[in-house]
């Protein structure tokens, strides 16, 4: 089923701001168990699982956190863009995957985050 979303990454109200995608979207919301939450290295494994689903370019995927009533979404291939977020351990994650198929990818990326990035201890 095509659907429509509007993706902030600017952290405006406004949605001139926005990324609009088309087609096909899933999302999820997922919470990180790890103490450490998103840092570099789970950025990197989250990175590296997305170019791993990307090999033509199919997925746009981002991952977001709200922030004073609105949601700023990062591309989940920007490890510097995740860190950026500051995701701690308990802060709610969205992500959108838009692409040929995206529920594997988002199932994917639910799995990691709910393993803590394979950190977990």
């Amino acid at each position: 089923m095509k659907q429509r979303l509007l993706i902030n990454t600017t952290m405006s109200s406004s949605e001139d701001d926005c990324i609009v995608l088309e087609g096909r979207i899933a999302k999820r919301s997922a919470i990180p168990t790890n103490h450490k939450g998103l840092h570099a290295r789970a950025a990197a494994r989250v990175s590296r699982l997305v170019e791993a689903y990307n090999v033509h370019n199919v997925n746009l995927v981002f991952l977001g956190i709200l922030q004073d009533e609105v949601v700023f979404f990062v591309p989940a291939n920007s490890i510097m863009g995740m860190m950026m977020m500051a995701v701690n351990c308990g802060t709610q994650i969205e992500i959108v995957v838009c692409g040929a198929k995206p529920e594997a990818l988002a199932d994917s990326l639910m799995e990691l985050i709910n393993s803590g990035f394979g950190e977990v201890y």
